[in-house]
């Protein structure tokens, strides 16, 4: 599944600017149905993605604690995520509109504003990077190395020097670690914020 739900909001904050420039009766129900017809789906797409990044983390984290299936250990490790990000033509529309907002003062209105702060909230959930991505550069050479170490008939879950990784302990445990990390605290805390900007916007769509 390719979600790719940055590339819309260029298209959306044009229907606002023109939404707002409404009487405020016709104002009222329109950004109703604008909320139904185009907020709600991006809500659900996005759960959609939480749910995959929640589950396959702590499949992960399940399969290092108790020393798991290694094959689905590196499927996991190996898998692509859920949504790509935009492409690089795409991120720069979605900055680029979100810049002219502010430019041409539109985030007076409070409708552009919490779009954009809704938007926003997803940029920074999906650019979140993969648990241990972001604090190690050496990952993928770990999944290559956990994946020979198994085809020798080892277990790859001991705790090892790994001699073309430089780290200050055994790459296992960091990567454990940022598994756990990501579970406990760093994927909920990213939802979280996510939730408090949909919740706002939904508050100022319907109210």
């Amino acid at each position: 599944m390719d979600l790719d739900v940055l590339t819309q909001f260029p298209k959306l904050f044009k229907e606002i600017q023109d939404l707002v420039k409404e009487p405020m009766e016709k104002r009222r129900e329109n950004r109703r149905a604008f909320f139904e017809r185009e907020i709600a789906p991006v809500h659900e797409s996005m759960e959609a993605i939480h749910k995959d990044y929640s589950s396959a983390f702590a499949e992960l984290l399940d399969l290092f604690e108790r020393e798991g299936d290694v094959q689905r250990t590196v499927e996991l490790m190996r898998k692509r995520r859920l949504t790509e990000l935009p492409k690089r033509q795409d991120v720069r529309a979605f900055h680029d509109a979100v810049a002219n907002l502010k430019r041409r003062s539109y985030l007076q209105k409070r409708e552009l504003e919490a779009l954009r702060i809704y938007a926003e909230s997803i940029w920074e959930y999906l650019t979140w990077t993969g648990p241990v991505q972001k604090r190690e550069s050496w990952f993928k050479g770990f999944i290559d190395a956990f994946q020979r170490i198994a085809s020798q008939g080892e277990s790859p879950f001991l705790p090892r020097d790994i001699p073309e990784i430089v780290a200050t302990r055994p790459p296992v445990i960091s990567v454990k670690a940022a598994y756990y990390a990501a579970v406990h605290e760093e994927l909920p805390a990213a939802w979280q914020q996510y939730l408090k900007a949909y919740r706002e916007l939904k508050l100022e769509f319907t109210r």
